[in-house]
Protein backbone atom coordinates (compact mmCIF):
# COMPACT_ATOMS: atom_id res chain seq x y z
CA UNK A 1 0.00 0.00 0.00
CA UNK A 2 2.90 2.39 0.96
CA UNK A 3 3.96 1.84 -2.49
CA UNK A 4 0.62 2.65 -4.59
CA UNK A 5 0.55 5.83 -2.00
CA UNK A 6 4.16 6.58 -2.95
CA UNK A 7 3.74 5.86 -7.04
CA UNK A 8 0.58 7.97 -6.98
CA UNK A 9 2.05 11.47 -5.06
CA UNK A 10 5.15 11.19 -7.67
CA UNK A 11 2.59 11.05 -10.86
CA UNK A 12 0.45 14.00 -8.67
CA UNK A 13 3.45 16.13 -8.56
CA UNK A 14 4.57 16.21 -12.41
CA UNK A 15 0.80 17.25 -13.13
CA UNK A 16 -1.46 18.23 -10.01
CA UNK A 17 -2.43 17.16 -7.24
CA UNK A 18 -5.37 16.56 -4.98
CA UNK A 19 -4.68 15.76 -1.44
CA UNK A 20 -7.59 15.10 0.83
CA UNK A 21 -8.53 15.88 4.03
CA UNK A 22 -9.80 13.72 6.71
CA UNK A 23 -12.94 11.74 5.32
CA UNK A 24 -15.20 10.04 7.78
CA UNK A 25 -15.68 6.53 5.07
CA UNK A 26 -17.96 5.14 7.22
CA UNK A 27 -19.93 6.84 9.87
CA UNK A 28 -23.28 6.41 11.49
CA UNK A 29 -23.84 9.76 11.04
CA UNK A 30 -24.12 12.41 8.10
CA UNK A 31 -21.68 14.84 9.80
CA UNK A 32 -18.14 13.10 9.92
CA UNK A 33 -17.19 14.45 12.71
CA UNK A 34 -19.35 12.60 15.26
CA UNK A 35 -18.27 10.32 17.57
CA UNK A 36 -20.89 7.70 17.38
CA UNK A 37 -19.55 4.81 14.82
CA UNK A 38 -21.30 2.40 12.73
CA UNK A 39 -18.33 0.81 11.40
CA UNK A 40 -14.43 1.28 10.88
CA UNK A 41 -12.93 5.12 10.12
CA UNK A 42 -12.21 7.53 9.65
CA UNK A 43 -10.21 7.17 5.77
CA UNK A 44 -7.82 9.61 4.99
CA UNK A 45 -5.86 9.13 1.89
CA UNK A 46 -5.35 9.98 -2.22
CA UNK A 47 -7.54 11.44 -4.40
CA UNK A 48 -7.13 11.63 -8.03
CA UNK A 49 -9.56 12.81 -10.87
CA UNK A 50 -9.28 12.75 -14.60
CA UNK A 51 -11.66 14.46 -17.13
CA UNK A 52 -12.19 12.70 -19.77
CA UNK A 53 -14.12 14.59 -22.36
CA UNK A 54 -15.73 17.88 -22.30
CA UNK A 55 -19.59 19.47 -23.25
CA UNK A 56 -19.75 22.74 -24.22
CA UNK A 57 -19.92 25.46 -27.31
CA UNK A 58 -16.72 26.45 -29.61
CA UNK A 59 -14.09 28.13 -27.88
CA UNK A 60 -13.31 31.72 -28.29
CA UNK A 61 -9.88 30.60 -27.94
CA UNK A 62 -10.13 28.43 -30.60
CA UNK A 63 -11.48 31.42 -33.75
CA UNK A 64 -8.92 33.62 -32.01
CA UNK A 65 -6.18 31.67 -32.32
CA UNK A 66 -6.83 30.80 -36.06
CA UNK A 67 -7.25 34.84 -36.62
CA UNK A 68 -3.69 35.70 -34.93
CA UNK A 69 -1.98 33.05 -36.99
CA UNK A 70 -3.22 34.44 -39.81
CA UNK A 71 -2.70 38.08 -39.29
CA UNK A 72 1.26 36.62 -38.07
CA UNK A 73 1.23 34.83 -41.38
CA UNK A 74 -0.02 38.14 -43.85
CA UNK A 75 2.26 40.66 -41.29
CA UNK A 76 5.27 38.75 -42.74
CA UNK A 77 4.58 39.26 -45.91
CA UNK A 78 4.87 43.03 -45.65
CA UNK A 79 8.20 43.85 -46.74
CA UNK A 80 10.02 46.97 -47.76
CA UNK A 81 9.11 48.85 -51.30
CA UNK A 82 6.58 46.43 -52.28
CA UNK A 83 3.15 47.41 -53.51
CA UNK A 84 0.78 48.30 -50.29
CA UNK A 85 -1.43 44.59 -51.05
CA UNK A 86 -0.06 42.47 -48.73
CA UNK A 87 0.19 45.60 -46.22
CA UNK A 88 -3.98 46.14 -47.22
CA UNK A 89 -4.33 42.29 -46.00
CA UNK A 90 -2.54 42.52 -43.05
CA UNK A 91 -4.30 45.42 -41.98
CA UNK A 92 -7.26 43.51 -42.56
CA UNK A 93 -6.30 40.82 -40.82
CA UNK A 94 -5.62 42.65 -37.68
CA UNK A 95 -8.52 44.45 -37.99
CA UNK A 96 -10.83 40.96 -37.80
CA UNK A 97 -8.74 39.70 -35.12
CA UNK A 98 -9.61 42.81 -32.80
CA UNK A 99 -13.15 42.62 -33.97
CA UNK A 100 -13.73 38.95 -32.81
CA UNK A 101 -11.84 39.98 -29.59
CA UNK A 102 -14.38 42.14 -29.07
CA UNK A 103 -17.00 40.06 -29.61
CA UNK A 104 -15.16 37.32 -27.13
CA UNK A 105 -15.21 40.09 -24.30
CA UNK A 106 -19.04 40.18 -24.62
CA UNK A 107 -19.58 36.12 -25.00
CA UNK A 108 -16.53 35.28 -22.50
CA UNK A 109 -15.76 38.31 -20.43
CA UNK A 110 -12.40 37.70 -19.92
CA UNK A 111 -11.25 41.03 -21.48
CA UNK A 112 -11.81 44.65 -20.53
CA UNK A 113 -13.89 45.74 -23.61
CA UNK A 114 -12.86 48.88 -23.44
CA UNK A 115 -9.61 48.74 -23.81
CA UNK A 116 -10.85 46.18 -27.04
CA UNK A 117 -12.59 48.56 -28.62
CA UNK A 118 -10.29 51.37 -27.99
CA UNK A 119 -7.27 49.15 -29.55
CA UNK A 120 -9.06 48.72 -32.80
CA UNK A 121 -10.24 52.05 -33.32
CA UNK A 122 -6.24 53.07 -33.01
CA UNK A 123 -5.90 50.54 -35.44
CA UNK A 124 -7.30 52.35 -37.69
CA UNK A 125 -4.17 54.52 -37.97
CA UNK A 126 -1.53 51.85 -38.71
CA UNK A 127 0.64 52.21 -41.19
CA UNK A 128 3.27 50.18 -43.60
CA UNK A 129 6.27 50.93 -41.27
CA UNK A 130 4.34 50.27 -38.05
CA UNK A 131 3.70 46.36 -39.32
CA UNK A 132 7.34 46.34 -41.26
CA UNK A 133 8.31 47.30 -37.19
CA UNK A 134 6.36 44.33 -35.67
CA UNK A 135 7.07 42.16 -37.92
CA UNK A 136 11.03 42.55 -37.25
CA UNK A 137 10.49 42.03 -33.79
CA UNK A 138 8.42 38.81 -34.00
CA UNK A 139 10.42 36.57 -33.17
CA UNK A 140 10.85 38.49 -29.65
CA UNK A 141 8.25 38.11 -27.14
CA UNK A 142 5.00 40.38 -27.31
CA UNK A 143 6.42 42.30 -23.82
CA UNK A 144 9.62 42.51 -25.35
CA UNK A 145 8.48 44.15 -28.55
CA UNK A 146 6.01 46.20 -26.35
CA UNK A 147 8.99 47.65 -24.40
CA UNK A 148 11.46 47.93 -26.93
CA UNK A 149 9.13 50.11 -29.17
CA UNK A 150 7.30 53.44 -28.60
CA UNK A 151 5.21 53.41 -31.04
CA UNK A 152 1.82 53.01 -29.62
CA UNK A 153 0.22 51.08 -33.06
CA UNK A 154 2.71 48.83 -32.33
CA UNK A 155 2.09 48.57 -28.76
CA UNK A 156 -1.73 47.29 -29.58
CA UNK A 157 -0.24 44.63 -31.28
CA UNK A 158 1.67 43.19 -29.11
CA UNK A 159 -1.16 43.69 -26.50
CA UNK A 160 -3.77 41.89 -28.66
CA UNK A 161 -1.48 38.70 -28.56
CA UNK A 162 -1.21 39.17 -25.00
CA UNK A 163 -5.15 39.53 -24.51
CA UNK A 164 -5.63 36.37 -27.26
CA UNK A 165 -3.22 33.75 -24.24
CA UNK A 166 -5.43 35.54 -21.58
CA UNK A 167 -8.12 33.98 -23.44
CA UNK A 168 -6.83 30.87 -23.99
CA UNK A 169 -5.64 30.80 -20.18
CA UNK A 170 -9.07 31.31 -18.76
CA UNK A 171 -10.32 28.55 -21.31
CA UNK A 172 -7.91 25.97 -20.18
CA UNK A 173 -8.67 26.53 -16.66
CA UNK A 174 -12.62 26.25 -16.89
CA UNK A 175 -11.71 22.78 -18.62
CA UNK A 176 -9.65 21.82 -15.69
CA UNK A 177 -10.71 23.13 -12.73
CA UNK A 178 -10.73 20.14 -10.19
CA UNK A 179 -9.50 17.89 -11.88
CA UNK A 180 -5.86 15.31 -11.41
CA UNK A 181 -5.37 16.04 -15.48
CA UNK A 182 -7.95 16.98 -18.00
CA UNK A 183 -8.17 15.10 -21.44
CA UNK A 184 -10.49 17.99 -22.92
CA UNK A 185 -9.42 19.59 -26.03
CA UNK A 186 -8.91 23.64 -25.75
CA UNK A 187 -11.23 23.56 -28.32
CA UNK A 188 -14.15 23.39 -26.68
CA UNK A 189 -15.49 25.96 -23.71
CA UNK A 190 -16.74 23.33 -21.41
CA UNK A 191 -20.10 23.70 -19.36
CA UNK A 192 -20.02 19.94 -18.29
CA UNK A 193 -17.77 16.92 -18.46
CA UNK A 194 -17.58 13.31 -17.79
CA UNK A 195 -14.96 12.40 -15.18
CA UNK A 196 -12.95 9.18 -13.50
CA UNK A 197 -11.65 9.22 -10.05
CA UNK A 198 -9.67 6.95 -8.49
CA UNK A 199 -9.18 7.35 -4.71
CA UNK A 200 -6.93 5.37 -2.02
CA UNK A 201 -8.06 5.51 1.69
CA UNK A 202 -7.04 4.26 4.45
CA UNK A 203 -7.73 4.10 8.32
CA UNK A 204 -5.22 5.66 10.21
CA UNK A 205 -5.80 4.69 13.94
CA UNK A 206 -6.72 1.01 14.10
CA UNK A 207 -9.68 0.09 16.47
CA UNK A 208 -9.29 -3.48 17.80
CA UNK A 209 -12.99 -4.14 17.46
CA UNK A 210 -12.67 -4.26 13.65
CA UNK A 211 -9.92 -6.29 11.41
CA UNK A 212 -8.28 -7.78 14.52
CA UNK A 213 -6.60 -3.95 14.74
CA UNK A 214 -5.16 -4.27 11.22
CA UNK A 215 -5.52 -1.10 9.10
CA UNK A 216 -8.24 -1.37 6.67
CA UNK A 217 -7.65 -0.01 3.12
CA UNK A 218 -10.17 1.52 0.77
CA UNK A 219 -9.79 1.60 -3.01
CA UNK A 220 -12.78 3.54 -5.24
CA UNK A 221 -13.02 3.78 -8.72
CA UNK A 222 -15.89 6.28 -9.58
CA UNK A 223 -17.30 7.70 -13.39
CA UNK A 224 -19.02 11.06 -12.73
CA UNK A 225 -20.98 13.74 -14.31
CA UNK A 226 -20.63 17.11 -13.24
CA UNK A 227 -21.45 20.83 -14.91
CA UNK A 228 -19.93 24.55 -14.43
CA UNK A 229 -23.46 26.30 -12.62
CA UNK A 230 -22.37 29.56 -13.82
CA UNK A 231 -20.22 30.10 -17.41
CA UNK A 232 -19.26 33.54 -17.18
CA UNK A 233 -15.26 33.50 -16.14
CA UNK A 234 -15.69 35.73 -14.12
CA UNK A 235 -18.11 34.47 -11.68
CA UNK A 236 -17.86 31.17 -12.13
CA UNK A 237 -16.26 29.57 -8.58
CA UNK A 238 -18.74 26.31 -8.21
CA UNK A 239 -18.96 23.42 -9.87
CA UNK A 240 -21.36 20.14 -8.77
CA UNK A 241 -21.19 16.93 -10.06
CA UNK A 242 -22.84 13.33 -8.97
CA UNK A 243 -21.32 9.65 -9.93
CA UNK A 244 -20.75 5.93 -8.68
CA UNK A 245 -18.45 2.70 -9.12
CA UNK A 246 -16.96 0.63 -7.20
CA UNK A 247 -15.07 -0.40 -3.96
CA UNK A 248 -12.70 -2.96 -2.70
CA UNK A 249 -11.95 -3.21 0.88
CA UNK A 250 -8.72 -4.67 2.02
CA UNK A 251 -7.03 -6.02 5.08
CA UNK A 252 -5.07 -8.40 6.47
CA UNK A 253 -7.62 -8.79 9.06
CA UNK A 254 -10.44 -9.97 6.44
CA UNK A 255 -10.77 -11.10 3.01
CA UNK A 256 -11.49 -8.70 0.61
CA UNK A 257 -14.72 -7.74 -0.95
CA UNK A 258 -16.03 -5.09 -2.89
CA UNK A 259 -19.19 -3.95 -3.95
CA UNK A 260 -21.40 -0.67 -5.86
CA UNK A 261 -20.74 2.99 -4.51
CA UNK A 262 -22.41 6.08 -5.29
CA UNK A 263 -21.43 9.93 -5.10
CA UNK A 264 -25.11 11.38 -5.17
CA UNK A 265 -23.70 14.93 -5.06
CA UNK A 266 -20.34 16.75 -4.55
CA UNK A 267 -19.83 20.67 -5.31
CA UNK A 268 -16.32 22.24 -5.78
CA UNK A 269 -15.66 25.47 -4.82
CA UNK A 270 -12.82 27.64 -6.15
CA UNK A 271 -11.84 30.78 -7.72
CA UNK A 272 -13.12 31.90 -11.15
CA UNK A 273 -11.64 30.84 -14.19
CA UNK A 274 -10.63 34.59 -15.30
CA UNK A 275 -7.95 34.33 -12.19
CA UNK A 276 -6.17 31.99 -13.97
CA UNK A 277 -6.01 34.32 -16.68
CA UNK A 278 -3.71 36.99 -14.33
CA UNK A 279 0.09 36.85 -14.72
CA UNK A 280 1.86 35.92 -12.11
CA UNK A 281 4.45 38.98 -12.95
CA UNK A 282 1.40 41.60 -13.13
CA UNK A 283 1.16 42.89 -9.60
CA UNK A 284 0.58 41.18 -5.80
CA UNK A 285 -3.51 41.36 -6.15
CA UNK A 286 -3.42 39.36 -9.22
CA UNK A 287 -0.56 37.26 -8.68
CA UNK A 288 -1.92 36.42 -4.97
CA UNK A 289 -5.45 35.67 -7.39
CA UNK A 290 -3.64 33.44 -9.73
CA UNK A 291 -2.13 31.38 -6.55
CA UNK A 292 -5.49 31.10 -5.06
CA UNK A 293 -7.13 29.91 -8.57
CA UNK A 294 -4.81 26.76 -7.85
CA UNK A 295 -6.97 25.57 -5.13
CA UNK A 296 -10.43 23.72 -5.10
CA UNK A 297 -12.52 22.85 -1.71
CA UNK A 298 -14.54 19.57 -2.23
CA UNK A 299 -17.42 18.78 -0.24
CA UNK A 300 -19.70 15.75 -1.19
CA UNK A 301 -21.12 12.94 -0.04
CA UNK A 302 -20.84 8.84 -0.92
CA UNK A 303 -22.60 6.36 0.20
CA UNK A 304 -22.57 1.82 -0.13
CA UNK A 305 -26.08 1.17 -1.25
CA UNK A 306 -26.39 -2.35 -0.03
CA UNK A 307 -24.69 -2.19 3.24
CA UNK A 308 -21.97 -4.39 4.79
CA UNK A 309 -22.94 -7.78 6.38
CA UNK A 310 -21.71 -8.16 9.96
CA UNK A 311 -18.83 -10.49 9.48
CA UNK A 312 -17.99 -7.93 6.57
CA UNK A 313 -15.35 -6.15 8.68
CA UNK A 314 -14.44 -9.16 10.98
CA UNK A 315 -15.61 -7.15 13.73
CA UNK A 316 -15.78 -8.17 17.41
CA UNK A 317 -18.14 -7.59 20.11
CA UNK A 318 -21.06 -4.93 19.83
CA UNK A 319 -19.40 -3.84 16.60
CA UNK A 320 -20.13 -7.47 14.88
CA UNK A 321 -23.58 -6.19 13.08
CA UNK A 322 -24.97 -5.66 10.06
CA UNK A 323 -24.43 -2.10 8.94
CA UNK A 324 -26.89 -0.75 7.06
CA UNK A 325 -26.64 2.39 3.81
CA UNK A 326 -26.16 5.72 4.92
CA UNK A 327 -24.72 8.94 3.74
CA UNK A 328 -20.70 9.36 4.55
CA UNK A 329 -19.95 13.06 4.35
CA UNK A 330 -16.49 13.40 2.42
CA UNK A 331 -14.12 16.76 2.16
CA UNK A 332 -11.29 17.51 -0.19
CA UNK A 333 -8.47 19.84 -0.75
CA UNK A 334 -7.32 19.87 -4.06
CA UNK A 335 -4.94 21.42 -6.76
CA UNK A 336 -5.11 22.56 -10.15
CA UNK A 337 -1.92 23.01 -11.67
CA UNK A 338 -2.56 22.00 -15.11
CA UNK A 339 -3.32 26.55 -16.21
CA UNK A 340 0.51 26.53 -14.76
CA UNK A 341 1.94 23.56 -17.14
CA UNK A 342 -0.02 24.14 -19.95
CA UNK A 343 1.61 26.89 -21.89
CA UNK A 344 -0.58 29.12 -23.93
CA UNK A 345 1.04 29.21 -27.83
CA UNK A 346 -2.09 31.16 -29.91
Amino acid sequence: MRSRHIAALALAGLFQVMTPAPVAAQRVDWWGWLDHLSGPGPFKGTVLDFRLVCFGPESPAKRLAARLTEARQLTTAVVPGDDNGPFARAKAAWDELLAELARTAVTFPVLPLGDVADARGRLLALTKNDLLLFNARSGESASQARDASPNARVDDLGQTIRWVKRVAAANIAAGSTGVFWSACSNDKTRRSSLDLGVSFWETKDTDEQYANGQPIRLTTVMASYSWRLFDDPRYDFLDAGFGGGAYFFTSQGFDSFSGVVVQPFRLDLHAPSLWNSYSLGDGALRTAARVAALVTFRYGAVTFPSGFEADAFAAAGDKARRIHAELNRTWSVLFNLKPLLQHTKP
